[in-house]
This record gives structure tokens, sequence and C-alpha cells, in this order.
């Protein structure tokens, strides 16, 4: 019988913790509230400076808030978070 040597390697990698997320968006597009929110305020920066919908930073403000980041100021570090980047967009070949 041959024996070999078994080793693993685990980097991590880019992660989230928060997997409630993706069920959090499917509630959102099932019920429309940042969109509806987003429909009645009016965006009045410059239009060609804008790189997020307005409906996007609503999105990902609420989504961060759900999860328990109240603060604003934590976006910035969750700005490479994977999940967070899925739910606070809107899918391929709708408005935003």
């Amino acid at each position: 019988m041959l024996r070999r040597a078994l080793g693993s390697h685990f980097a991590g990698g880019n992660q989230s913790s928060d997997g409630g997320l993706l069920l959090l968006r499917e509630a959102e597009r099932g019920l429309g509230v940042c969109e509806r929110l987003a429909g009645s305020m009016r965006d009045l920066r410059d239009a060609s400076r804008v790189e997020h919908s307005l409906v996007e930073l609503i999105k990902t403000r609420v989504l961060a808030i759900c999860c328990g980041y109240e603060d604003g100021n934590d976006l910035d570090r969750l700005k490479d978070d994977p999940l967070l980047k899925m739910a606070g967009k809107h899918p391929p070949g709708t408005a935003g």
C-alpha cells in the first residue's frame, strides 16, 4: 500500500460573511421598495459625473443597514464585499 501525504492550502480570497444579502436582494426585487423610493426623489447630481445610479446607492445603503452596518462610513470598508456588490446592482437587462 502506497501512502502519500495529503495537504491543502486556502488563501481565503474575497469573501463575505453576509450570505443573507442574496435573500434580501430577492425580496427587494419582488417588493421594489428601493426602486419606488428612488423614483420619488429628484437626482440633482450632474449626470456626466454620476458613477452609481440613485437606486444603486439606496439599495446598497439599505442592504448595509440590514446587515448591521448602520454607519455610513462602513461602506468604504465594505465596497469590495462581493455579495454587497452583487446585491446592490441591477440585474443585467434592467433599468438603472
